[in-house]
């Protein structure tokens, strides 16, 4: 018998036993704890990520006849050791033509009455042909009693969007460098491997996080006659020189020489933008370990740099900078790791190329001459001029000594502000939804003080509650939350959460939602509440005493009340720049003061997505925006639901004019031109769109 390989060996069995993928995880096992129910699903991810392992363990766990507290398989049960109920199939090898998917689903697609659940699992799904997708959508949207679909693919945008909207999708993402070091490293000890510092930490960061591929590498870079897995076995087995190559130019930039520089980053044979995240990285790494002296995995491939190769990169700064201990380097770290944004590695190559020029020019030059108190004025922000309607001009932000030691700290931003609003009026025009329920999360009324277990915990609360919404419901959920630091309540980190709520329906009957995200969320880890809080606060639009859409953009603008008074817009009725608080009527009484703080401000759930957004926009849908045309008086006046209307008739009718060419015309030259005549005929700007229901804020008044 053929020995197992590692990734068949340590695959999991158990929902405990995955890594790194707590939101599928929590939602699958969530299923099982609540009576062995289940959904169709859509997991995504690059290949050897996991999903097969997960819709296994689901599928087992929805007919053991024994599962864990935890939701897992017992794996000892007749049900379990037999795979019943779980059929899988290869599309890209068995074919996704519509008649040999539908010849293997035939036979299955039946309530089973020598199990509990029927699951069937399509993997590789990318190779669905579009007739075959479509031949399941009913059986996916309306199965048959006790059986459920389960889908897998490595190319989401390829999945069929009518088939998507009926899946419950999870993308199942890397592992983390700490968990990915970790896997490797205990398969490494059950399994004998002997191996040096730094040689795993390096394999880990080679193989980019996903479970099959990192220990595939440990096979790969083992010895046969058991000596130790060393750094060199592993760079030698996957031909790659990255750490030296960027030890190299480091150590040139400690020592201010630009011809040595510029020597070792010509040399090395990678894009700008590859090199430049390692820099990223690489300085982050020093931050925090060498500098800060907090052990902190940034990355795995850094991790596999010895202190032994880090310490002269200090050494050498500190002489050439004067700086007496590791310590004293922070300010002028900081001022280096604050020369990339994450805006500047979206640029191009060439562009790259020029801001790596005046990179070495900042250190050789311009770093030195740092005093070690007040940072310079690194980080910049835009606001609006006040000669030129939207022409941005830059202004300085506070200095960097003024912020918190620790990474790019921010505020609310322009930007953000403009997203959010962005966001709520796209649910509206493309779902015709409100946003029905606002939340509060005070992680420091749960004894939680420190920012990044505050943010963690805020994150968490977002998970777990569009998980419980799922449960209840499969209409569409959004959510639109923020985090931020209220100086007004103590400088403690809060998140702020807008959601609509869909009606849920349970045994045929309508169940009140709101009465249930009440409850749930005051049960929420109630446990460890302090004693007399409420750390988790919830209002709805009975609550508010307000009107649907008065709730909804009340709530809003409320995201964009800490953004402050300098925050500027132009006010084209006066044609001048305004406080975009004024512009937008915040009254004074609900504008905050706001810190700064290390963390994703803005987080949307997928309905709200940047990719949901733009299949919302295809065949020539591109949304309304009152606020890019600085109509400030229609941001509030709800006019997106009438859009609404406007919006899915037309959507369908263009659906229909393609669906009657692909019908008429099949596949044929004559067909793509006639498609390509219709998408063509759309292109515009939307106000163009005819309007039946309503009469657009640009159309000038009627007489």
């Amino acid at each position: 018998m053929t020995p197992m390989n590692l990734a068949q060996k340590y695959r999991p069995a158990t929902f405990e036993a995955v890594l790194g993928q707590s939101h599928p995880v929590r939602f699958l096992s969530g299923l099982i704890q609540h009576g062995q129910a289940a959904r169709s699903l859509l997991l995504h991810g690059a290949i050897g990520s996991g999903k097969t392992s997960l819709v296994r363990i689901y599928a087992q766990a929805l007919n053991c006849e024994t599962p864990t507290a935890e939701g897992s398989p017992c794996r000892t049960c007749r049900f379990c050791r037999e795979g019943a109920g779980f059929h899988e199939y290869d599309t890209s090898g068995r074919g996704g033509e519509r008649d040999a998917v539908l010849e293997w689903v035939a036979p299955l697609y039946r309530t089973p009455t020598e199990h509990r659940w029927t699951v069937l699992f399509l993997d590789e799904a990318q190779a669905l042909e579009a007739r075959a997708a479509d031949a399941l959508l009913k059986m996916v949207e309306e199965p048959e009693p006790r059986v459920a679909f389960c889908f897998a693919t490595t190319e989401f945008a390829k999945i069929r969007p009518a088939l998507r909207s009926r899946l419950i999708s999870f993308e199942i993402k890397p592992l983390s460098a700490i968990d990915a070091i970790a896997l490797i490293k205990k398969c490494a000890q059950h399994e004998g491997i002997n191996y040096e510092p730094g040689a795993l930490e390096l394999l880990a960061g080679l193989r980019q996080g996903y479970a099959r591929d990192l220990l595939t590498g440990l096979e790969q870079v083992r010895d046969p006659n058991g000596r130790p897995v060393t750094i060199a076995r592993v760079r030698e087995v996957f031909d790659i020189d990255h750490t030296e190559r960027l030890l190299t130019y480091v150590h040139a930039l400690a020592e201010g020489d630009p011809a040595a520089q510029n020597a070792a980053w010509l040399s090395w044979q990678e894009v700008a933008a590859t090199k430049l995240g390692w820099l990223q990285a690489l300085l982050t790494g020093l931050y925090y370990n060498d500098v800060l002296g907090q052990a902190i995995t940034v990355d795995a491939l850094i991790a596999s740099i010895l202190p032994a190769e880090r310490a002269p990169i200090l050494t050498t700064f500190r002489e050439r900078l004067g700086v007496a201990s590791a310590e004293g380097l922070a300010p002028y770290w900081r001022a280096m790791m604050s020369h990339w944004t994450v805006a500047s590695l979206e640029r191009d190559e060439t562009a790259l190329q020029l801001r790596v020029a005046l990179f070495h020019y900042f250190v050789n030059n311009e770093l030195p001459a740092l005093e070690r108190g007040p940072q310079p004025k690194a980080h910049r922000r835009s606001t609006t001029r006040t000669d030129v309607p939207n022409e941005p001009i830059v202004a300085d932000e506070p200095e960097l000594s003024h912020l918190p030691v620790g990474g790019p700290d921010r505020s609310l931003t322009v930007d953000d502000a403009r997203g959010m609003i962005a966001s709520a009026s796209y649910l509206m025009q493309e779902h015709g939804r409100l946003f029905n329920a606002r939340l509060r999360i005070e992680p420091a009324l749960l004894g939680i003080e420190e920012e990044a277990e505050a943010v963690a915990l805020i994150a968490e609360f977002c998970r777990d509650l569009d998980a419980q919404v799922r449960l209840w419901s499969r209409a569409p959920f959004a959510r639109l939350s923020l985090i931020e630091r209220d100086i007004g309540r103590g400088g403690h980190v809060t998140g702020c959460i807008l959601v609509h709520l869909p009606e849920a329906t349970e045994a045929g009957r309508s169940v009140e939602t709101m009465a249930r995200i009440v409850s749930w969320a005051s049960l929420w880890r109630r446990e460890v509440w302090l004693p007399g809080c409420n750390a988790v606060a919830v209002e709805t639009p009975a609550t508010a005493r307000a009107k649907p859409v008065t709730f909804h953009w009340d709530g809003v603008l409320n995201l964009c009340a800490g953004i402050g008074e300098d925050a500027m817009e132009w006010d084209s009725a006066c044609g001048t720049p305004a406080p975009l608080l004024d512009l937008l009527e915040i009254p004074q009484s609900r504008r905050r003061i706001v810190g700064r703080i290390a963390a994703p401000l803005v987080g949307r759930s997928d309905l709200l997505g940047p990719r949901a957004v733009e299949e919302a926009c295809a065949n020539g849908m591109l949304l309304l925006s009152a606020l890019e045309a600085g109509q400030w008086g229609h941001i509030r006046s709800g006019w997106e639901l009438q859009e609404h209307t406007d919006r899915r008739r037309t959507k369908t009718e263009r659906a229909a004019a393609l669906a009657h060419v692909a019908e008429v015309y099949g596949d044929t030259a004559e067909a793509r031109t006639r498609r390509a005549n219709l998408e063509a005929s759309w292109q515009g700007l939307p106000e163009k769109r005819l309007r039946r229901e309503w009469r657009g804020w640009w159309l000038p008044e009627e007489v």
